[in-house]
């Protein structure tokens, strides 16, 4: 406790002094600067928002222009006096009528047969079925901007009513017109001291040239409601000088600040860190002990009361006698196993873990695993279930540490897994991988202790509180014998989405040949 004060109080002083100190000398160089750099951004912002407005409303007045003079009484006059309406306004080159349901009911176009075809059928089968009209219609003017076929294209469309029923009409604009024509216009008079150019959301270059160098300085604004796939972009024709000079000067009056923060942090970290791994560890290492303790010191404290009773000849009924000598007899066996699992655990932290490893099939390792556990799963009335899938490869392994190690994971199982009516076990082909799960509907692991789980002495919150028995080597020891067989364990939990249950899996690399 005593530390993790020093933690608290000492070190954010020292960290906030020297944090208070650079962040002074650093502010006051970097505020002449930034006043400077920020009236070049916000004059360009200006010209940018201008230029996109100007785009804007010259489209909006050509619709305008158009959508005037197309009159649903007489439409076979405007298919007379569309070359006139073509140059009130050129960048319009085709008009589509389409009624409620989408069918295009009239058509005009400055494209011959065979360019108009194909644009109409990009129009019925592309574009309608895009349009916002709700219920058939729109009475506002909308503009549908979309890239087909690598080539873009405007559609402006508003509706209007005509003897009881709705027709939409649909402007289909020339961009190559506008960006040839307008553009070069739009942007004259920038001046020399400002470079510009119009990309398209993906950075593709629509007019102009690219602008290189411009680093912070470079303004982009997106056409709102027109183009609004395009988006101008404008930076001052020095910004490249602006930014390296800029750049410079912070990274001289940074760099000192900034290498005494690493230098500081990282010392900081090292300490904090090596301090709590061994304070941690010595927490997990007392705990262990008295988890060891308690877990040898009952089945000792079983097996030698009911060693007294028979030995005095206290017990005289012959089933009582048989249901002791079982109990002494399953209590030596928990014993073993928990002894067994001691000294495994301990040559595998040693790298002294032998293995015999054969060719062959894990099954008979696994269900000799689970006959091994099965007295535990009838005495907690948990059903044990066994899934073994059709043709599975042989593994190299050694038969005993694959029993040791599913007995591990039934045991966690057993003791975690509350609420559980059944644990299942699957064996099966997983690609080139044979896979070995168990599975438990308990209460499940929180996602905050599963990346500790498999660490050597560690249980979770809710077996110490609960003091539920346990060592916390147990899924140390299993991802131990995982990894010396070149296997992987994975760890699934909530697998349902009532947020309970578990799922350990293990991966063994299959063996093509038995050899």
């Amino acid at each position: 406790m005593t530390r993790r004060w020093m933690y608290v109080v000492f070190i954010p002083i020292i960290v906030g002094s020297v944090a208070f100190l650079g962040y002074s000398s650093f502010m006051t160089t970097f505020n002449f600067d930034i006043w400077g750099l920020r009236s070049i951004v916000d004059s360009t912002y200006l010209v940018a928002r201008e230029k996109a407005k100007r785009i804007e409303q010259k489209i909006i007045d050509s619709d305008n222009a158009i959508l005037n003079l197309v009159d649903m009484e007489n439409l076979e006059d405007l298919r007379e006096r569309w070359a006139a309406l073509s140059g009130v306004s050129h960048a319009v080159d085709s008009v589509f009528i389409i009624d409620e349901n989408g069918s295009v009911i009239f058509s005009v176009s400055d494209y011959t047969d065979g360019d108009f075809e194909r644009l109409s059928s990009m129009f019925q089968d592309v574009v309608v079925p895009q349009l916002e009209l709700k219920n058939g219609r729109t009475q506002t003017l909308r503009h549908y901007h979309f890239k087909y076929e690598g080539k873009y294209y405007l559609i402006s469309y508003k509706s209007r009513k005509y003897e009881e029923e709705w027709y939409t009409v649909c402007l289909n604009y020339n961009l190559d017109l506008i960006v040839s024509d307008f553009l070069p216009e739009l942007f004259s008079d920038l001046g020399p001291d400002k470079i510009c150019n119009m990309v398209d959301t993906e950075g593709n270059l629509i007019y102009g040239s690219r602008i290189k160098e411009a680093g912070e300085f470079i303004v982009g604004w997106k056409i709102p409601s027109t183009l609004y796939e395009w988006r101008i972009q404008i930076a001052p024709t020095k910004a490249s000088f602006f930014e390296a000079t800029s750049r410079k000067k912070h990274l001289y009056d940074s760099i000192t600040v900034l290498i005494a923060f690493g230098v500081l942090f990282l010392a900081i970290g090292m300490i904090i860190y090596m301090a709590e791994q061994e304070r941690r560890l010595a927490v997990l290492k007392e705990e262990f002990i008295t988890n060891v303790s308690h877990e040898l010191r009952t089945p000792l404290g079983i097996i030698q009361l009911y060693n007294e009773m028979l030995a005095l000849g206290k017990v005289k009924e012959p089933e009582k006698e048989k249901k002791y000598i079982q109990i002494i007899a399953r209590e030596g066996e928990r014993l073993g196993a928990l002894l067994d699992t001691i000294l495994d655990f301990a040559r595998s932290e040693k790298g002294k873990m032998s293995y015999d490893h054969i060719v062959g099939d894990v099954t008979p390792s696994v269900i000799e695993a689970i006959e091994n556990s099965r007295t535990k799963f009838e005495q907690e009335n948990i059903q044990i279930e066994v899934k073994v899938g059709e043709g599975i490869p042989p593994v190299k392994h050694d038969p005993h540490a694959i029993t040791l190690m599913v007995m591990n994971l039934l045991d966690n199982a057993i003791k975690y897994a509350e609420g559980t009516d059944k644990v299942v076990v699957e064996i099966g082909k997983m690609d080139d991988m044979v896979a070995i799960s168990v599975i438990d509907w308990g209460p499940g692991i929180p996602k905050s202790e599963q990346k500790h789980i498999f660490e050597r002495f560690y249980r979770g919150k809710d077996a110490r509180k609960k003091h539920r028995r346990g060592t916390g080597i147990g899924l140390s020891l299993v991802k131990s014998i995982v990894e010396s067989h070149g296997g992987i364990i994975k760890l699934i939990s909530p697998i349902d989405d009532s947020g309970r249950g578990t799922r350990f899996t293990i991966m063994l690399k299959a063996c093509l040949t038995s050899s």
